[in-house]
């Protein structure tokens, strides 16, 4: 048997995400307004382009690899992603507990999102060492 549960954002991830998508609109297309100004200089307009993509890179992949959902069934536990699921399988998890605050204090991320489209990949503490998280709520 198999249990579905949502995989929601919190506020923070919900306001972190609407503003970087607005961050991006406005960076993107700052360049842009010159291209529109004077016509002959179309090098503003390739710049913004250029930026555009990169912005709308950062966030497809940021979405494509975001938890979606958990599935808990008889023998693993499954983070649903748009792509490549994670499959923990539940014998190999030796230990869950609530983390104190003091554990988190310093922790870094190495390679990972810390609020777009929820926290995930992975990430560094010196009380706990190398993580990989997959956090909505």
């Amino acid at each position: 048997m198999e249990m579905d549960y949502t995989a929601s954002y919190d506020s923070l991830t919900k306001g972190m995400t609407a503003g970087v998508i607005l961050l991006f609109i406005v960076i993107g297309c700052l360049p842009l307004w010159p291209a529109f100004a004077d016509q002959a200089d179309q090098q503003p307009a390739i710049v913004g382009i250029l930026i555009g993509l990169l912005f709308i890179a950062i966030l497809a992949g940021s979405y494509i690899f975001s938890t979606q959902r958990y599935t808990l069934s008889g023998k693993d536990l499954i983070i649903r992603r748009v792509i490549k699921d994670v499959v923990i399988h539940l014998e190999d998890i030796t230990e869950i507990r609530p983390l104190d605050r003091s554990e988190l204090s310093g922790a870094i991320r190495t390679f990972a999102s810390g609020g777009l489209f929820g926290y995930f990949g992975r990430f560094y503490s010196t009380s706990l060492g190398h993580m990989t998280w997959y956090v909505t709520q």
